[in-house]
């Protein structure tokens, strides 16, 4: 099995406690640093950009992308992402090995969505949806199925399966059409799946790991940009 991440401008790294008894590969821009056994792959230097990512592909969008390649980042194994500001502790690991044997799919429940409309009220409230994006769902048939709950994709498990890398294409190719908020779709096609929710969310205190809400450099730079405006 894999654990990947990807991690790109002034987002922070955060490794997984267990990565010496798993595989790990991180995908980054930054200057590469030594950790024992994590593979790091800087997609300027190693002919990513050449051999497999689009070259128009950045921030974002370039995340999105190595987040449902994983049939095509490793399609010879089972497969867990995790967004950067997840670490994952040695717990989840033993949970994984005693509870994937069915599921082609895992994700958590959403910390606030119970339902695409519970997200679909987030995504507009906070900006993050364009008018191009709010009028392609609107003409979907996918804002037409209801669903009583909602994935956290931040952290997903796969299994290589037919299914799986159906899906990840789909997804794909909402990328290159303009759509970036993923959950909006991914709900369609848990019925194409063996889909199973943790038993956890990501706002629940547990074992299996812990959750950075916000990148300390963000931090560091608002108080920057709050100076300058007092001054």
């Amino acid at each position: 099995m894999v654990f990947y991440t990807s991690v790109f401008g002034k987002y922070p790294l955060k490794i997984p406690l267990f990565h010496r008894d798993a595989r790990v590969v991180v995908f980054t821009d930054k200057k590469i640093v030594s950790y024992k056994d994590v593979e790091f792959i800087n997609i300027y230097q190693d002919n990513y950009f050449s051999d497999f990512i689009p070259q128009d592909l950045f921030g974002l969008k370039l995340n999105r992308f190595i987040k449902y390649s994983s049939h095509t980042l490793f399609p010879e194994s089972h497969s867990v992402y995790f967004d950067s500001r997840i670490l994952l502790k040695k717990q989840f690991l033993t949970f994984l090995q005693n509870s994937i044997s069915y599921f082609e799919w895992m994700s958590p429940k959403h910390r606030y969505s119970e339902s695409i409309y519970d997200e679909l009220d987030s995504c507009l409230n906070a900006n993050l949806l364009s008018h191009y994006e709010l009028n392609h769902f609107e003409r979907s048939k996918f804002c037409h199925k209801y669903t009583p709950f909602f994935p956290e994709n931040g952290l997903i498990f796969r299994r290589n399966t037919t299914s799986v890398s159906t899906i990840n294409n789909s997804m794909i190719t909402n990328l290159f059409n303009g759509i970036l908020r993923d959950q909006l779709y991914f709900h369609f096609y848990i019925s194409r799946l063996k889909f199973g929710y943790f038993p956890f969310k990501f706002n629940d205190k547990n074992p299996y790991y812990s959750l950075k809400k916000k990148p300390f450099s963000n931090l560091k730079q608002s108080l920057k940009l709050l100076k300058k405006i007092i001054s």
